[in-house]
């Protein structure tokens, strides 16, 4: 007997949450104004369809009373020791009553693109305000200028130092906007940042989070315990590792970038922040999206492995749809899937005479989720694949995902490899089987995966573009392809991969490829 996944509201992904929210003011739709159904108001009468109010210290206490009188939600914006009075609740930098929220990120705005270690040379220094008082910034930089030079990014009005220390080495510029100003940083190696280049450690935290989302190493200096709640905790304790001398190794800088993208994309984005204040305020909202795991295999002994690459994944909601292709598997194979794997399965017997493109859609018919993915019973993923996935769907705006294999481990000789780097994080059509992921309702249009046994992926993706649907293939670390010669749909020789190698390493490298 199968068991169904549970049924829980959803919302689906990328669209703004069902959630309408009033803005008393310019400056709280500046900061929290992405990712919801938001609106400016200016009188009582306004108010009347909102669910929640965010008013600013100076608002009219009309508004507030009208926002009770239709039961929203009242979240005054904390402005030093300022409150709004009548607030059911407060957000902004961290204080004994205040729910800590950094300004919310557009994840389609800031994200990243396709990674250079070529190309870019030197640090940044990204100056988010005007005004005076950058000096002690500027002995940090001072102290950087020995390694590399620096750009410093300023806005006009900020009265830099008439001869910063350095100054041999240091470059001024003014950059447009704020993408702007993101995209110059990225030109680099990555960037120094300092709490006196802002004005507030609330802004410095949105700042930080948007370099981050769009792949650009921050060091950051002096991180307080303010600034930490605001970050987070994990986007927080990457930075406190990260120094500049690590950004001069390529491949260690390819990482902090990967680790520090998924941390800002996964916890900043307008919808986390929004999750994250309504759960602080007790305010109800449908569930992120469910991924289902389509798992097909005809091989007893990559079975438990396979199994256990689904098992280590953070994401959730989640389920998992067990293909059993063909008739390989001996009496009891069930029972065992059940005694190995927690949460929501399905255990799909197919006949062995089926392709394994019907294999696969099988399962995406007994799928509940608005997401599938295909994972392959051999290959290695890091307990972060589905999430690295989930958020490519959502700031690419793309119907398919993937990553390329890039990692390649060849177990005949024991060797780990790279190949294919600088494509991702674009349109590239090339993705591994074993790390796609599609929103369902496409997948389902374009009719699933051809009806064969090999190409099949290759060919999903072929249709998907013919059909005008986009894919995109993001990064490439944490997942490797495994090489090891017993009974691939896809058989070659080693030099295949050889001849293609931009990268070696001696053994099974999880720690040079991102697995955890």
């Amino acid at each position: 007997m199968n068991d169904p996944a549970p049924k829980a509201e959803r919302h689906p992904l990328g669209e703004p949450l069902p959630l309408r929210v009033g803005f008393a003011g310019e400056r709280g739709r500046t900061l929290y104004g992405d990712g919801v159904r938001a609106t400016t108001v200016q009188s009582p009468g306004d108010v009347t369809e909102v669910d929640v109010l965010i008013a600013e210290p100076d608002s009219a206490e009309s508004l507030i009373d009208a926002a009770h009188d239709v039961s929203a939600v009242v979240l005054g914006l904390a402005e030093g020791t300022e409150r709004v009075p009548g607030a059911d609740a407060h957000v902004g930098a961290p204080a004994p009553d205040v729910i800590p929220a950094a300004p919310t990120l557009d994840p389609t705005v800031f994200n990243p693109t396709a990674f250079r270690d070529a190309g870019v040379a030197g640090l940044a220094s990204l100056i988010t305000r005007t005004g005076s008082g950058f000096e002690p910034g500027f002995d940090l930089i001072a102290g950087t200028t020995h390694d590399e030079p620096v750009t410093v990014l300023a806005p006009i009005g900020a009265d830099l130092p008439a001869t910063p220390p350095g100054a041999n080495r240091v470059t001024l510029e003014v950059p447009d906007k704020e993408r702007d100003a993101v995209k110059r940083a990225g030109d680099h190696l990555g960037v120094l940042d300092h709490p006196s280049f802002h004005a507030s450690e609330l802004e410095r935290a949105g700042w930080i989070a948007r370099l981050c989302a769009a792949g650009v190493p921050v060091v950051a200096a002096e991180i307080s315990e303010s600034l930490g709640e605001l970050l987070g905790a994990e986007l927080k304790a990457i930075l406190g590792e990260l120094r500049a001398r690590d950004l001069a190794d390529p491949d260690a800088r390819e990482r902090a970038s990967v680790a520090l993208r998924r941390a800002a994309l996964r916890d900043h984005s307008a919808q986390a922040r929004w999750r994250q204040i309504c759960a602080a305020a007790q305010i109800p909202l449908p569930g992120r999206p469910m991924v289902s795991v389509v798992f097909a295999t005809r091989r007893m002994s990559w079975l438990e492995h396979g199994i256990a690459q689904v098992s280590r994944q953070s994401y959730e909601p989640r389920e998992l749809i067990v293909c059993l292709h063909g008739d390989e598997f001996p009496e009891g194979t069930a029972e065992r899937i059940r005694e190995i794997y927690e949460g929501p399965l399905k255990i799909l017997p197919i006949d062995g005479e089926l392709t394994l493109g019907d294999a696969l859609n099988a399962g995406v018919e007994a799928s509940e989720g608005e997401l599938v993915t295909k994972m392959d019973d051999d290959d290695y993923y890091s307990t972060e694949h589905l999430w690295d996935l989930v958020l490519a769907l959502e700031y690419a705006r793309a119907d398919l995902v993937g990553k390329g294999a890039e990692f390649v481990y060849l177990q005949w000789i024991d060797l780990t490899m790279r190949r294919f780097m600088g494509d991702g994080e674009s349109t590239h059509p090339r993705l591994a089987g074993g790390s796609m992921m599609a929103r369902k309702g496409p997948l389902k249009a374009i009719g699933g995966w051809p009806s064969r046994s090999r190409g099949e992926d290759t060919m999903l993706v072929r249709n998907f573009k013919d059909s005008g649907r986009k894919t995109y293939r993001t990064h490439g670390f944490g997942y490797i392809l495994n090489r090891h010669g017993q009974d691939h749909t896809w058989n070659t020789y080693v030099d295949y991969f050889l001849i293609q190698s931009q990268r070696e390493w001696r053994g099974l490298r999880f720690d040079e490829s991102a697995i955890d």
